[in-house]
């Protein structure tokens, strides 16, 4: 077998053979030893598993990756016991190596292994060997030297990866260290300019906070008087209604006498008339009477004079005529006051008339006036009650918008707060980014010092 250095094999793979004593001889003897061996290899590592998951260090390894170790250690060990060291074996150990490091594997768990291991086969070898204790020792340290070489090949090989995994970590943080270090300046640069920024702005928000404060406090009290002026406003209003209503009330009542008073005066008119007409036909009586005395007096006239020509015989008769004519001339007289009373009767029943006739046409007057009057009183009864119903829903709104003031004048002094809070987190970023700068600077310069 070539065992010569090469591009697959480590440099001091050659070396570390001869130190454990192993070359052809001894691998040839592992390859006739192997199908011996070999039945025992599954139960050793089987073993090994039942005592790490007893082990409470590994329990929790061992449940979680058991069976893969099992198969990765079967798979591993079967080249070395078979003989088979070569650049296949190398390849086996770095995978082994790579999978241990990714598992966390440790080294004492390999070293365990490599025990149970050599134990199970030490049994194989004993019953195979019972005469020669010579081929028993000579077996036993094959098998002893292959399982040593192996857990230092493979201890060495993970030694190197970490190695190298450290190295590639460090080349990576130093790498990571270049690019942060501009990044984190820019980001602390940042965070300075913006709690600067932050300050003013904050600044800004406090005076804003402070005159919006101010005018709302204003504004809540414009409310409040502007709420009183409206409820004010109402209060009269509600009165010029209830005064408009009695003028309406009274304007109706006037109403209804000028109308009664327009419904006598016809009354009286008729009457007056009734009247006239009475006084005409009393004239025309009068004047029958007047002309039935003028008659009786005539004839009493002529029974005067036949009586006197009757003589003695005619005294009584003229007794009588004279009687009469007295009665005739009397009757003349009254009928005359008669006619007087009558006439005067009539001419103040014309007056009557005439001044009744102004009355009616007065009080017609009068009534369209108060009909008109009572048609306003009712339009401005409506027109005040509109605007008395408009000043309670103002007076409503401006009860809800002197509430809805209060509100903002609440939250504008919670947002003031809020603000001052805003201010006293500002001041403490700035002081803050500066701290941070210095960290920073001071994390750089050990980092760099320590390297």
């Amino acid at each position: 077998m070539d065992l010569a250095p090469s591009r697959e094999l480590p440099a001091n793979f050659s070396h570390r053979l001869r130190l454990y004593r192993l070359g052809e001889a001894e691998f040839g003897s592992l390859g006739r030893l192997w199908p011996r061996l070999e039945p025992a290899l599954p139960g050793a590592l089987d073993d090994f598993v039942a005592l790490e998951l007893g082990n409470p260090p590994t329990r929790a390894l061992f449940e979680a990756h058991g069976a893969a170790i099992r198969r990765l250690e079967l798979d591993h060990l079967a080249i070395v016991l078979s003989g088979r060291i070569d650049a296949g074996y190398v390849r086996s150990c770095q995978s082994l190596a790579a999978e241990h490091d990714r598992l966390g594997v440790s080294a004492r768990t390999r070293l365990f292994a490599r025990n149970v291991v050599f134990e199970a086969m030490l049994e194989v070898l004993r019953r195979q060997h019972r005469v020669s204790g010579a081929r028993l020792a000579r077996a036993v340290r094959v098998v002893g030297a292959a399982l040593d070489f192996d857990v230092a090949m493979t201890m060495s090989l993970q030694q190197d990866a970490a190695l190298r995994a450290s190295e590639s970590r460090r080349e990576a943080v130093e790498r990571a260290i270049g690019e942060f270090e501009p990044a984190i300046g820019t980001v602390v640069r940042s965070v300075a300019a913006a709690a600067e920024a932050l300050r003013t702005s904050s600044a800004e928000m406090r005076a804003v906070a402070n005159e919006t404060s101010s005018r709302m406090s204003s504004a809540a009290r414009s409310a409040a008087e502007t709420q009183e002026t409206v409820v004010a406003a109402a209060t009269a209003t509600d009165q010029l209604a209830l005064a408009i209503g009695e003028i309406g009330r009274q304007s109706g009542e006037s109403l209804g006498r000028a109308r009664n008073a327009a419904d006598d005066a016809r009354t009286s008119m008729g009457g007056l008339q009734e009247l006239a007409l009475a006084a005409d036909q009393i004239g025309s009586v009068v004047e029958l009477i007047s002309k039935v005395a003028g008659q009786t007096n005539l004839l009493a006239l002529n029974a005067t004079i036949e009586a006197a020509r009757a003589g003695e015989a005619g005294r009584g008769f003229a007794v009588v005529a004279q009687e009469v004519k007295a009665l005739a001339n009397e009757t003349a007289r009254a009928t005359e006051d008669i006619a007087r009373q009558t006439e005067a009767i009539r001419a103040a029943a014309r007056r009557s008339l005439s001044q009744i006739g102004a009355v009616m046409e007065a009080v017609a007057g009068i009534s369209q006036a108060a009909t008109a009057i009572a048609g306003s009183v009712e339009e401005q009864a409506a027109a005040t009650r509109s605007i008395s119903d408009g000043i309670k829903v103002v007076a409503g709104t401006t009860t809800r918008a002197s509430e809805e003031m209060r509100a903002v004048d609440a939250a504008t002094a919670r947002h003031l707060a809020a603000v001052e809070a805003i201010v006293q987190w500002t001041d403490r970023l700035a002081v803050g980014s500066g701290d941070l700068r210095s960290g920073v600077e001071q994390f750089f310069a050990r980092v760099r010092g320590t390297g």
